[in-house]
Order: C-alpha cells, then structure tokens, then sequence
C-alpha cells in the first residue's frame, strides 16, 4: 500500500516469501496512482530471469545485483522520455 508519495522507480523481486513478484505487478498495475510506475525486476537469475523478460516491466536484473549497472538503470529510467524503449540489458 502506498500512502503519499509516489515512488520514481520500483525494485520488485520475482520470486519472494510473500507475494509472487506477478502477482504484485498485477495489482500495481490495476492502481492508477502506481500503474505508470517503472519497474526493475530482480530475478535470481537462470530461467526466471528468461521468464521474466517476457513480462511488462522496465529493466531486469539477476541477483546478486551489480550496484553501479542498478544505478546506471535507475538515472536512465527516471530521466529518459515517456516512449524511450525499456532498458533490455542480457547480463550472465
């Protein structure tokens, strides 16, 4: 739940002990205060991380995260135009 502000970018885990990572993207965006919001999927990596570049999201990053690329991520998400193309990056 989200109470006041809004967030620039979302982190959201795949795979969690809570809420399947799907299952929180779907409620984002069914809410019109967070539907516009970009994500960055953290995946750990291998097959989830192919399943998860089938899903509406922003970026994608497999665990354990490389802190300069997730922030190289964040500048180019919050500063890039409306209908710049999602920052797709195959990382190993």
């Amino acid at each position: 739940k989200v109470d006041g502000a809004v967030p620039a970018v979302i982190l959201l885990e795949l795979v969690t002990l809570g809420m399947d990572g799907r299952e929180s993207r779907a409620r984002q965006k069914a809410d019109p205060r967070l539907s516009n919001i970009p994500i960055i999927l953290l995946t750990p990596g291998g097959r989830l991380h192919d399943i998860a570049l089938k899903l509406d999201f922003d970026a994608c990053l497999s665990n354990p995260v490389d802190f300069d690329l997730l922030l190289e991520m964040v500048g180019y998400i919050v500063g890039r135009p409306k209908d710049a193309k999602p920052f797709r990056r195959r990382l190993a």
